[in-house]
């Protein structure tokens, strides 16, 4: 099936992948995902989803994207100190199983931080699933 998990998505992290496929879920269910990357960034994610009944679904999730203080230079470059940046997300999804297909959504608050400048926003997440006997 190569890389349609992104389709598929029946998991806690259908959250970020397609929302739709929070339906598929039986169980509650809690993700966790730690990576370690170059330069000591780091990406944490953590997911909870449930189903409500048969038919509909939630969840939330925490994205955070961090790296080790970064060295300040000025025009002349000297050293003027160091400073913090990061990213992060907070969501929240829906799902609704409508018979052959289901629909989803997710909300995301988004943060960004970059020495003394910020910025923030919402984003919206939308997926469908198309449910069929193979």
């Amino acid at each position: 099936m190569g890389q349609t998990f992104t389709a598929i998505a029946d998991d806690a992290t259908a959250i970020y992948w397609n929302p739709a496929g929070l339906t598929q879920i039986k169980q509650r269910e809690l993700n966790f995902t730690h990576l370690q990357l170059f330069e000591d960034v780091r990406h944490e994610y953590m997911a909870y989803a449930q189903a409500l009944d048969d038919f509909n679904a939630i969840g939330a999730s925490v994205t955070l994207l961090t790296q080790k203080p970064l060295e300040k230079i000025d025009n002349q470059g000297n050293s003027t100190g160091s400073f913090n940046s990061y990213n992060g997300t907070i969501s929240l999804a829906y799902s609704h199983n409508f018979g052959i297909f289901n629909a989803g959504i997710t909300a995301k608050g988004i943060y960004q931080k970059i020495d003394d400048v910020s910025s923030s926003g919402i984003a919206f997440d939308c997926g469908m699933l198309y449910l069929h006997d193979s």
